[in-house]
């Protein structure tokens, strides 16, 4: 990591139903260790190991929504009722069946789990919520969402049958509990994100819910990052794309089109599968032998030092260009003359606009009327 000139890590620590990637396991009822070869506290040593090389750790974990067999997470939990002919949504396990997300219980367990890993490991960076947290692609239809349901659309003034209401009430349902786990966060000083798709980061829910965004641009072919996300002042966007079966000039590409598209942090999602002792990615393995899995092409890691190691110019080097040359995507959301200084604040929106002044401009006798509208 160090190598590649990483300055922030974000290790997946935990998948659904208590698998736990380090040992010892979290001190919640069915969490477990799943196979490894080290004996020692492994998160523990690799944040030290990490923070020694001036790398932050931001942990990543999934959440439970389901009941696995043979351990006691979400065991008495009412199950998930899907409407007629909706069938089941797919599970993350063998067996496993969905829960209802808005159980008490469920929401009470997925808060504690957060909680227990921060407490466990205080010197984390923070925390980030893998996409399975939106439990709004999963509504349940039991009695007791039904009457929730229609409590919010009677607060609320709206019809139940009208179109987005439904979505609406997930939606809201799911940013007050990620609020809750913003709140478990903040009480220990650790910022809390989360990783969604790249078209959701102009929502309320990463704009109001959550300290910074994680867009996953990438996908098969991989996406890049042409469009968002944009964060309020004071938020932050992280660009994650896919560094798996990537051609070296591609990754360069990538990474300097994110930074053009206003990302505040630019990051690759790799993995290591073993150790090969092939030199085009410093001994890393290189080709995975199950078929359909993504490999590490040769190449890759150079790619990424190089292009870890110029972000910052190439996006210095960007804005001066394009603020000079008046480049419509840019937008001014402040200025103010004194007489020392002209202090400026400007965001580039990721897309050309008409309006290029947002917010209020004081310049003082220099200012012509109206110029701040």
């Amino acid at each position: 990591l160090a190598q590649l000139g990483a300055t922030t890590v974000n290790p997946m620590v935990r998948w659904c139903g208590g698998a736990d990637f380090f040992r010892p396991p979290l001190p919640l009822a069915g969490e477990e260790v799943e196979e490894h070869g080290y004996d020692g506290d492994y998160l523990a040593d690799f944040v030290d190991a990490c923070h020694q090389r001036g790398i932050r750790v931001i942990a990543n974990l999934y959440l439970d929504w389901e009941r696995v067999p043979g351990r006691p997470i979400n065991a008495s939990a009412p199950a998930l009722v899907n409407e007629p002919g909706e069938g089941e949504k797919g599970s993350t396990y063998p067996r496993a069946e969905r829960v209802c997300p808005l159980d008490e219980g469920v929401q009470q367990h997925n808060l504690d789990l957060v909680s227990a890993l921060l407490d466990r490991y205080p010197r984390l960076d923070g925390v980030t919520l893998d996409d399975n947290f939106e439990f709004q692609n999963h509504p349940c239809r039991c009695q007791t969402c039904w009457s929730r349901f229609r409590a919010y659309c009677r607060a609320s003034g709206q019809d139940e049958g009208a179109p987005g209401v439904r979505d609406g009430f997930w939606q809201a349902q799911v940013k007050a509990f990620v609020r809750q786990v913003r709140a478990r966060c903040a009480a220990r000083q650790k910022p809390l994100g989360a990783w969604r798709e790249l078209a959701a980061a102009g929502d309320d829910l990463s704009q109001e819910a959550l300290d910074f965004h994680g867009a996953m641009g990438y996908a098969f072919p991989p996406v890049a990052t042409l469009a968002g996300p944009h964060m309020p002042p004071g938020k932050h966007a992280v660009k994650l794309l896919w560094g798996m079966d990537r051609r070296p000039q591609d990754i360069l590409a990538e990474t300097t089109e994110a930074v053009h598209a206003g990302g505040a942090a630019v990051g690759y999602w790799i993995s290591f599968d073993r150790v090969d002792g092939d030199s085009s990615n410093w001994g890393y393995g290189v080709r995975n032998p199950d078929p359909g899995e993504a490999s590490l092409a040769p190449g890759t890691l150079d790619a990424i030092a190089q292009s870890f190691a110029r972000v910052e110019q190439d996006w210095a080097d960007y804005y001066r260009e394009n603020l000079l040359s008046g480049d419509t995507r840019f937008v001014l959301l402040s200025a103010n003359l004194t007489a020392r200084s002209l202090t400026l604040q400007i965001q580039n929106t990721g897309q050309r606009v008409r309006q290029r002044v947002v917010g209020p401009v004081d310049l003082g006798p220099l200012s012509p009327a109206g110029w701040a509208e």
